[in-house]
């Protein structure tokens, strides 16, 4: 799935392979919008879901999802008003998991509920992976470093308002005499 050119018109692209040769399979698109896909996932031939996003102003989230005969948008995530979504990832079609920025949001094969992710900041989530309903993994970049994570957990701190802190290494990444100096500290608490 990509978006190409084709003199000054931006159309979304999804190739579908089948064995043999890759085939174009239109894609939604209202007329005058340029979406652009950035991930696809399949769990199946005949469950495939692509997500993105499309910017008039704000962005606007983009899910679509091939039942193994076409694309058709999906348009009843709650909460996706300003965000461009970068990952997705399908365990089963009752399975599903969509992510960008501040936004993570799962489909139980009836309806998406939306999840907060704590300190993260605008641009922050950028991929996702399930394994299982209850075992998904959420990465971005090192929001110690500031730049377009500046408002990051780790730079506004404290880190603890989030999750159980015995010792503060800081750096990105640390140092190796921070990495010791902090595991030195956790021994010194351990009970004997």
């Amino acid at each position: 799935l990509y978006s190409r050119t084709g003199g000054t018109q931006t159309h979304t692209l999804a190739e579908h392979w089948d064995g043999a040769s890759w085939t174009e399979t239109p894609v939604p698109q209202a007329a005058g919008t340029h979406p652009q896909l950035t991930a696809v996932t399949a769990d199946a031939p005949d469950d495939a879901w692509a997500v993105g996003f499309e910017v008039h102003g704000d962005p606007t989230a983009v899910v679509d999802h091939w039942d193994g005969t076409a694309w058709s948008s999906v348009d009843d995530i709650p909460g996706l008003a300003g965000t461009a979504l970068s990952s997705v990832a399908a365990v089963a079609p009752d399975d599903v998991w969509v992510a960008g920025g501040r936004f993570v949001a799962h489909f139980d094969g009836t309806s998406w509920t939306q999840f907060s992710v704590p300190g993260v900041d605008p641009s922050g989530i950028n991929g996702i992976r399930a394994f299982s309903s209850t075992d998904v993994l959420a990465v971005g970049d090192c929001g110690a470093c500031g730049g377009i994570f500046g408002a990051n957990y780790a730079v506004r701190g404290p880190i603890s308002d989030v999750i159980p802190v015995h010792a503060v290494v800081n750096g990105c990444p640390p140092s190796p005499l921070a990495i010791l100096r902090g595991l030195l500290h956790i021994t010194r608490h351990l009970p004997s």
